[in-house]
């Protein structure tokens, strides 16, 4: 059994969509997080990606807006495009992953 609150955090600059950002996994979802400013502005909180198995070492391609992560349960490295209404997943590797570290440079 995991731990639902455990959170795999990125900060994202202002190169992608303009205001910078956080990305976090809590293993079944990524969400994108813009904090608010001062105290009287919440922060908004979308979801990228949901029903996700075990989704962990989350990273972006801020050149190309895309977010990339492993599933340790699948055992898979996946991708989406952040700046889309309906993005898709794409699978980059889906087979022989054995270690769940991930970089994207």
């Amino acid at each position: 059994m995991y731990n639902l609150f455990t959170y795999f955090i990125i900060c994202v600059d202002a190169r992608i969509g303009g205001k910078p950002f956080l990305l976090l996994a809590n293993r079944v979802d990524i969400r994108k997080v813009v904090p608010g400013v001062g105290s009287r502005h919440a922060s908004e909180y979308t979801s990228v990606v949901q029903g996700l198995e075990n989704a962990i070492s989350l990273d972006v391609h801020m050149r190309h807006g895309l977010v990339y992560w492993t599933d340790t349960t699948l055992r898979a490295i996946k991708r989406i495009y952040i700046n889309t209404s309906s993005p898709s997943v794409v699978d980059v590797i889906n087979t022989g992953l054995s270690s769940p570290g991930l970089s994207v440079s």
